[in-house]
Parts: C-alpha cells; structure tokens; sequence
C-alpha cells in the first residue's frame, strides 16, 4: 500500500509531509529495531504552484542514544527503511522550483555500546529532485545514512537539482538569467563498520534552459567507514547552462575512504564534469582512501 503525504497544488504549492520515527531507549528497552516497512512507497513531495513550487518533506527514522537503569550506556538498534520515497519539491510555471526534503537514517551513536546490530539499511530508492521553475530550480535531497555499526544501501538515490525551465531553450526569463538548482549532499558513514553501496547515486546539478542561465552546482558524495565496498555509479555533475551566454555548474567532490581495510570499488561510472555552457563549469574531484584518482574518471573536455 501506499503513503501520500503530499503537498497540494495552488498558486504556491504546498509542503510535503514530515515523517519521523524515533525510538528514544533512555525510556524504553533497549537493542530495539526501527523498521519501515508494509508501504510500497511514500510520497512526502512538495506540492506544484505558479508563483512558486512547495518544498519536499523529510523522511527520517533515528535510534535515540539508550541509558542502561544501572547507570550504563546500554545497546541500541538498526535503522532500516524498505519503502521507496518521493521527497521532490514541486515545480512552478511561474516562479522558482520548491527545494526537495532530506533522508535520515540513523543509529544511536554513543561509543562504547556492545553490539553488532546498529546498522543504517535502505532498500528502497530515494527521490529527492529539486522542482524546476521558469525562473529557477529548486535544491535537491541531503541525505545522511549513518550506522554505528555499519551502512548497506541497495536503493537508487536520485538527488539532483532541480531546472530552470525558460520553457524553450534560447527563452528570456526574467530580465535575461535563471539558475538552475543544485544537488545536495549525500553521507553514508559507520564507526566501527562497513559501508556498503549498491545503488546508484547521483547528485548532479539542474540544467538551464533560458538565455544567459546557470547550470547548478553538483553536491558531494561521502562513503566513510571501517572498509568502503562499493558497486553503484556515482555522479556528481554540474548542470548544463545556456550555450549562447550562460554558464555550466561546477562539479564537486566524491570520497570513498575505507579508513582500516581499504576501498574496494566496482562501479563502471563515476562522473565529476563540470557543466557545459558558453563557460563551462569546473570539473570535480574523486579521492579513494586518500589518493587523488580523479584522472581515472575524468578527462577534459
């Protein structure tokens, strides 16, 4: 079944939703999982407007730190969610395009708490597109998955910034410039275990359309933990600006760091290009496990 926690439509589109679970073990028992699952997919997306589109809920499901009734930090429990989500900000005919939400996934984080069943687990694929807008586009999703013992993602994280549409390429918008949006940041991050990524990833940013626009700027990968496995594509572009006059967006930066056993990388596609544009933006940069291999990725244009 389905969640819809969408905002509504109108001259300015409204929010979406807020969905947050929280299990607070100061108060309750302790090594206890919170997991989203029985809904095939949640709608949190932000409402469609003229002037301006509504901006994108916030999904996020956290493990409160746990107080052991003798005085002791006590265990905790994973984070998992299963549901595919739409957390995207509403477009606008109009105006500017909404901002997307953001997604938490997140273990207690208090060191010292004896167990291996604090993980950070997405099975679902993540939509979080800033709303395109004649005058400009909306941000894209953060997204943060952090377990204390570990991080697994096999959903599709789409987190991109939003256009600036001018509705035809070559179109004036609004004295002549629009900006598109850009993507936001994503963090999957363990202490004391692996980080594990299936899916692919992109935070790129919007395109713009309209004479003299601005491509958006791309956000920033992070994959950190005790060893770094990972097998999705990454992009982490700038968007593409006007060819006449406008300029592409810059890149950002994609960090893989296995900080005890290393990175081990399998993707066929990482992309930092900057955007394309009568300027183009600058490119990006990939680090593995501290060493500069952006020339195994990137080659100038």
């Amino acid at each position: 079944s389905d969640l819809n926690l969408e905002g509504g439509s109108g001259t300015d589109g409204g929010s979406g939703g807020y969905l947050d679970v929280r299990w607070d073990m100061e108060y309750t028992t302790n090594d206890q999982e919170i997991i989203f699952y029985g809904y095939t997919n949640a709608d949190l997306s932000g409402g469609d407007g003229t002037t301006g589109g509504g901006t994108g809920g916030t999904f996020e499901l956290a493990n409160e730190y746990s107080y052991h009734d003798v005085g002791y930090y006590g265990v905790g429990g994973a984070a998992i969610n299963y549901a595919d989500l739409d957390l995207s900000g509403g477009d606008s005919t109009l105006g500017f395009g909404g901002d997307s939400g953001e997604f938490y996934l997140e273990t207690s984080e208090y060191y010292g708490e004896a167990t291996e069943g604090m993980w950070a687990i997405n099975y679902g694929d993540v939509t979080g597109i800033g709303g395109s807008g004649l005058t400009g586009g909306g941000y894209g999703t953060y997204a943060e998955l952090w377990g204390y013992n570990g991080v697994w993602n096999g959903g599709d994280l789409n987190l991109q910034g939003g256009d600036a549409s001018a509705s035809e390429v070559g179109e004036d918008c609004e004295g002549g410039s629009c900006s598109a949006g850009s993507g936001y940041s994503v963090y999957l991050e363990s202490n004391l275990g692996p980080v594990q990524n299936m899916g692919t990833i992109n935070v790129s940013g919007g395109d713009a359309l309209g004479l003299n626009g601005t491509g958006g700027s791309a956000g920033e990968i992070e994959l950190v933990g005790w060893s770094v496995e990972n097998s999705g594509d990454l992009f982490a572009s700038g968007g593409t600006g006007e060819e006449t006059g406008g300029t592409g967006g810059d890149s950002n930066t994609i960090f893989l760091y296995g900080i005890f056993d290393g990175t081990e990388n399998t993707a066929t596609d990482i992309q930092v290009e900057g955007g394309t544009g009568f300027t183009a933006g600058n490119h990006g940069s990939v680090f593995m496990d501290g060493m500069n291999v952006t020339g195994d990725w990137y080659t100038a244009q």
